[in-house]
């Protein structure tokens, strides 16, 4: 018995409050995630099957130590991490109605649940991110880096051509691979301009937030201070110490990134219903 019910029930709800929390603050509060994993890890502990407990908390664990480099990095919200792998311990494998579903053998055994929900959230993501900053840019004038746009155009023509050409594919999955590309390009695009002009903003530092991450790159007077990139409790007080020496009054800051928990949501929700989107999406 593996308290699917349960499991499914606690992770809606959870990652819909994490969503909720993302979307109106941009902060995640931990102990949400941290309850969400506490009660995965004990439910995985009630099956007192082996291999499910050793195959879920597994998961999870190499989660954690692979988003724990990219938070410390920053390129990805700690609470991001903690709700992914809160995902994993309560949802390790595809619920049992997907047993059902065409088409099983991809939907259900090629790959791990979390990865499905994961790559489907990161396509809703880049879509979701290129219609933010392009309604954004609309008033703007616009600065395309043409010379960067042009390769990506061009290396993805290429896999898209190489894919019809060597495969069975047809319009449908031709038209769903082009969904992928066109944001692509967008944002290759209009890179340069939406870092410098929507996401890093210059605040003061009563303005930086807990985790933040700072654009370290914009601040190289700032570096003999020794600052990471995520402003923790420890970074903040450094910044303070910079204040007070009057080094620098204002900071620079990634302050409008994506808020991925909104799109972990969704893709788990879809995931949850069709049991992996891209099988449907390019096998039907």
């Amino acid at each position: 018995m593996n308290y699917e019910i349960i499991r499914l029930a606690i992770v809606l709800t959870g990652t819909a409050i994490a969503a909720f929390q993302d979307f109106k603050t941009s902060y995640i509060d931990d102990k949400l995630t941290l309850t969400m994993i506490t009660v995965g890890v004990a439910l995985d502990l009630l099956t007192l099957d082996y291999n499910f407990i050793l195959y879920s908390v597994g998961i999870g664990a190499l989660i954690f130590i692979i988003g724990y480099y990219f938070y410390k990095t920053g390129q990805i919200g700690g609470g991001d991490v903690l709700l992914v792998a809160g995902i994993q311990v309560l949802l390790p494998f595809y619920p049992s109605i997907h047993q059902f579903q065409f088409p099983f053998s991809l939907a259900v055994t090629s790959v791990p649940f979390i990865i499905t929900i994961f790559a489907t959230s990161a396509l809703i993501s880049l879509i979701g991110t290129a219609l933010t900053y392009g309604w954004a840019l609309k008033d703007k004038k616009l600065k395309p880096e043409l010379k960067d746009s042009l390769l990506t155009i061009t290396l993805i023509a290429l896999i898209i051509f190489s894919i019809y050409l060597f495969s069975n594919f047809g319009s449908y999955q031709i038209i769903f691979l082009l969904l992928l590309a066109i944001p692509s390009i967008f944002l290759s695009m209009f890179k340069n301009q939406i870092m410098n002009e929507i996401i890093i903003q210059k605040v003061s530092l009563n303005e930086v937030e807990d985790e933040d991450v700072l654009a370290l790159e914009k601040m190289p007077n700032l570096k003999k201070y020794g600052l990471k990139r995520v402003a923790t409790k420890d970074q903040m007080k450094i910044l303070k110490k910079i204040s007070r020496e009057k080094k620098s009054q204002k900071f620079y800051v990634y302050k409008n990134l994506p808020r991925m928990a909104p799109y972990i949501l969704i893709g788990l929700i879809l995931s949850l219903i069709l049991g992996n989107p891209f099988a449907w999406a390019l096998l039907k």
